[in-house]
């Protein structure tokens, strides 16, 4: 092997990089709550006014170092038609987190969120984290909803109904919804890290930024912490 090809392949090999693990993210709750809008923010660091509802489901990824460690972060983003055991049972295989998204112009959606969560009954493990989202908080100037506008009252409701925590965010303005996502993602580190999976994927370290076709997204400056926000 010449010395020409030789620095070719060393500098292939430098080019590959190994992801340590895999986390598998949930999320779920009513149609038009933001669902996929939220996921959109985390990832692509996009906003769509334009509404599309996800047939059964949508799956994108993030790359990210924590702590000297590479993880793959999978998002499913379920359809909010359909919150039927059979349905959840396809998607929430070795889950690791969950999202139920609720919206702060829609009080019903607050209340059916444990519906949403009462379909998981039986199909997630008990020490899966579940966190109630409340999104689109930056409408809440213009409701005259008073429920919606107390803070107190998500708090409440989030501790009577077993939720991990609860995050009041805005996909619209990109609040909160780095540090929810952020905060699952450590709570599940540190907490469920034995049962996080050894992953087998791998990607280019050049890949810095988005890749539309892919969907990849690699930040390395993205740290786990807990939010103003954040109701827990």
């Amino acid at each position: 092997m010449t010395s020409k090809s030789k620095s070719k392949n060393k500098n292939n090999n430098a080019n590959k990089s190994e992801t340590d693990y895999d986390i598998k993210l949930i999320i779920i709750g009513n149609p038009s709550t933001g669902k996929t809008s939220i996921v959109n923010q985390f990832i692509n660091k996009s906003f769509n006014l334009k509404y599309t509802a996800t047939i059964a489901s949508d799956f994108q990824y993030k790359l990210m170092n924590l702590e000297n460690l590479k993880y793959r972060i999978q998002f499913w983003d379920l359809a909010g038609q359909d919150n039927s055991q059979t349905y959840m049972g396809l998607f929430c295989r070795d889950i690791h987190g969950i999202i139920i998204c609720c919206s702060c112009d829609d009080n019903k959606s607050r209340i059916d969120t444990l519906q949403w969560k009462k379909s998981l009954t039986g199909i997630v493990e008990d020490w899966v984290p579940i966190i109630l989202c409340e999104n689109k908080c930056d409408i809440l100037g213009d409701t005259e909803d008073e429920y919606l506008k107390d803070v107190e009252s998500l708090k409440n409701f989030s501790d009577e109904n077993n939720f991990l925590c609860a995050f009041r965010v805005s996909a619209k303005n990109n609040y909160n919804i780095n540090e929810m996502i952020n905060y699952l993602i450590k709570y599940i580190k540190d907490k469920c890290s034995d049962k996080i999976v050894k992953s087998s994927f791998s990607s280019s370290v050049s890949d810095n930024s988005i890749k539309k076709n892919n969907r990849i997204s690699l930040n390395k400056n993205d740290n786990a912490h807990k939010s103003k926000g954040c109701f827990c």
